[in-house]
């Protein structure tokens, strides 16, 4: 009865899979990887007491065996909310209670209010310099078909925390932790009092556990800091194997597609080796050596990359990561994970437009500049796709949005 696990954080499309894996297919990866999936992540139902998989998934289907832990809290070990609640620390409970009096716990319910809690979590992430995230349209999409949940806490209008939640089966997998910067600013317990009444509502819905998703077992640092209170809530700590496998035709049939715009790069996907990759990633205006030397030192910080490695392409990458003792599908999924199968937008922020890519802009709006000084805003739709189609990945809709707006007021500025 393995779980296969499709974890939000690695959407890719729109697809999120939990099943129950009675009897694993004979050649399992060969069915999958004609579905629309970047990677395949097994993991043992640890919850029905299964902690490891047939070694066959390592032995005759290439999926890569990685150790990890979660802390996990079994609820049906307590008569009830009150017999739970007593284990706790008291001191932070007086902290919770101090925060009942003024704080509010909901469930996000409408759109308008995911939007409100997507932009929360943009906060968080830029506060804790993640530049890449899942897109609002996946979240909304997963919403909109129920899921996901997400729980908030506000002080008035303010909204203060959040927490994503996933159901199934009675169980519960967190995702998504976020706090606002009014909140930590003034030193407001909202965490805290958030994860105490989603306890409480998971005992009032009967859920049988809840998976914190993941323990670093580090003793300092940040990461010790998140075990630190994942702990607090009195969960064990799991000790089990995963298995992933890329579904690596897929992974490079995306990469044709985004740098589909220079006809001269060409790809064997039979093989599944990208030919030279630089000039694309050289010139592009995202950030793909950065983002891959920022992956690199989560992996190890050890590794001092920022300033010592030349990247000539894709595939030195996956090189360098294989001499290193990084696998190669750890890359390969980090890359696909963050690409949606619709527009192929990623989500990054605080991102500088090229100089080279303003100066296209520029040029297709001195082209087409009566048209603008003639219909004025109603151009913009207009301009915008000529925008997008000439300059295709390094295509920026808010700056085009910007530089046209600075035009047309010029325009009018001339009138007066």
């Amino acid at each position: 009865m393995g779980k296969l696990f499709y974890p939000l954080l690695k959407l890719i499309s729109y697809n999120l899979i939990i099943l129950d894996v009675k009897e694993l297919p004979d050649s399992f990866y060969d069915f999958f990887s004609k579905k629309s999936y970047s990677s395949i992540l097994l993991s043992p139902d640890f919850n029905s007491g299964l902690l490891t998989l047939d070694e066959k998934l390592v032995s005759n289907e290439g999926f890569v065996k990685q150790k990890k832990a979660t802390v996990i809290l079994n609820l049906e070990k307590f008569d009830s909310f009150e017999s739970y609640s007593k284990t706790l620390n008291k001191s932070l409970l007086k902290s919770i209670k101090k925060a009942n009096s003024s704080l509010t716990f909901f469930k996000i319910d409408s759109i308008n209010d995911l939007k409100k809690a997507y932009s929360l979590v943009k906060q968080t992430n830029k506060r804790n310099s993640i530049r890449i995230y899942n897109s609002f349209s996946s979240y909304k999409y997963l919403f909109s078909r129920s899921c996901i949940d997400f729980y908030a806490v506000r002080d008035n209008d303010k909204l203060l925390s959040l927490q994503g939640v996933i159901k199934y089966n009675r169980h519960v997998n967190l995702f998504s932790v976020a706090s606002s910067d009014y909140a930590i600013k003034n030193k407001i317990n909202a965490n805290d009092f958030l994860q105490y009444k989603l306890i409480e509502t998971c005992f009032f819905e009967r859920i049988k556990s809840i998976d914190w998703v993941g323990f670093s077992g580090k003793s300092t640092g940040k990461e010790a800091s998140i075990d630190k209170f994942k702990l607090k809530w009195k969960g064990d700590v799991i000790n089990y194997f995963e298995y992933r496998k890329a579904n690596k035709s897929l992974f490079f049939s995306f990469l044709r597609k985004i740098f589909s715009s220079n006809s001269s790069n060409t790809y064997d996907v039979k093989s599944a080796e990208p030919l030279s990759l630089k000039d694309e990633i050289e010139n592009s205006s995202l950030p793909y050596k950065e983002v891959l030397l920022n992956q690199f030192s989560f992996l190890d910080k050890n590794y001092a990359l920022s300033n010592k490695f030349d990247l000539d392409s894709l595939n030195t990458v996956l090189n360098f990561a294989k001499n290193n003792g990084i696998s190669n599908h750890r890359i390969i999924d980090f890359l696909v994970s963050f690409f949606n199968t619709g527009d192929m937008n990623l989500s990054f922020s605080n991102i500088k437009v090229s100089d080279d890519a303003i100066s296209k802009i520029q040029a297709i709006i001195d082209e087409n500049i009566d048209f603008i000084r003639r219909e004025g805003k109603h151009s913009f739709g207009k301009i915008i796709s000529i925008c997008k189609k000439s300059l295709g990945r390094d295509f920026d809709g808010k700056k085009v949005s910007e530089m046209l707006t600075k035009q047309l007021n010029g325009l009018k500025n001339e009138k007066l």
